[in-house]
């Protein structure tokens, strides 16, 4: 019996443009609330892209590397043995990789307080095309950023691969003073406001795209917004109902965890958890 990789099935709905077959921009940036299927919707794109292109290959990236065992590895092979694609698969925590048996294509995992390491990206068929850089918002050096950046070489369009060159940030997005996220991506293009919190509350996501923007890289970028909406595979009776409750008592919190918008300045959406203390 032949396997199935049903790719609607594994991430629902809201995320078609986002996808990579869909959106060949040199960045994706995925943010918004908790829960929306944003680390989910990667892990299987990664595990499609090796799979239906045998000259890819990919890095996911975490500032620190202890926490890739229990997010980004963990939700590419969870997937893999949910749909029984990891007999396809060989599986390697030291360092952590994801090898494809068919073409030795590979899924690589970095963490950027490895020093030079992250650079070093040497695979045995085909080329690194694309970046992920998972919790993205932990990346507090924007200099850091642009060397790993730098590292995926390839012309505008693409390489001799033919594949264009992609890199792709989710995060959750809270303070969004002095985040470079926020002032090199978002800023003027998909700012928080009365119209935006409608649609996000309407349709559970929103979008900004220009595929002829020419940005630090490469050239196209596509920004996603999404709030709680966008996931129909939540608990719709206690999670609606705790989003309500929450728009209640505390507008700031909801706005941030449910809603999707940026963190508000000022130490004022977690006041408790104040950098001051």
């Amino acid at each position: 019996m032949a396997l199935v990789f049903d790719v609607k099935t594994l991430i629902g709905y809201g995320y078609e443009h986002f996808y990579w077959l869909n959106c060949p921009m040199r960045y994706r940036v995925g943010y918004g609330a908790r829960n929306t299927k944003k680390s989910w919707t990667c892990s299987v794109e990664a595990i499609d892209k090796i799979m239906t292109s045998p000259v890819r290959n990919i890095v996911f990236f975490r500032r620190y590397y202890v926490d890739i065992k229990d997010s980004c590895y963990s939700a590419i092979t969870n997937r893999l043995f949910k749909t029984g694609l990891f007999i396809k698969f060989k599986l390697k925590t030291s360092p952590f990789e994801i090898t494809y048996r068919k073409t030795g294509q590979k899924i690589l995992f970095k963490g950027c307080d490895r020093g030079t390491s992250i650079n070093s990206n040497e695979v045995p068929v085909g080329e690194v095309t694309d970046y992920y850089f998972e919790e993205a918002y932990e990346f507090d050096d924007y200099q850091v950023f642009r060397q790993i950046d730098g590292s995926l070489r390839g012309a505008i369009h693409g390489d001799n691969t033919g594949i264009p060159k992609q890199v792709t940030l989710i995060f959750n997005a809270w303070h969004k003073e002095g985040c470079w996220i926020y002032d090199v991506f978002c800023r003027g293009r998909l700012e928080d406001d009365a119209v935006g919190l409608q649609i996000l509350e309407t349709l559970g996501k929103r979008e900004w795209s220009d595929k002829n923007l020419i940005l630090e890289k490469g050239q196209g970028l596509f920004l996603m917004q999404t709030s709680y909406l966008i996931n129909e595979f939540r608990d719709k009776e206690v999670y609606d109902r705790t989003a309500i409750e929450q728009k209640k008592r505390s507008l700031d919190i909801y706005l941030v965890e449910y809603a999707g918008f940026w963190g508000a300045t000022g130490e004022i959406v977690y006041p408790e958890f104040s950098e001051s203390l």
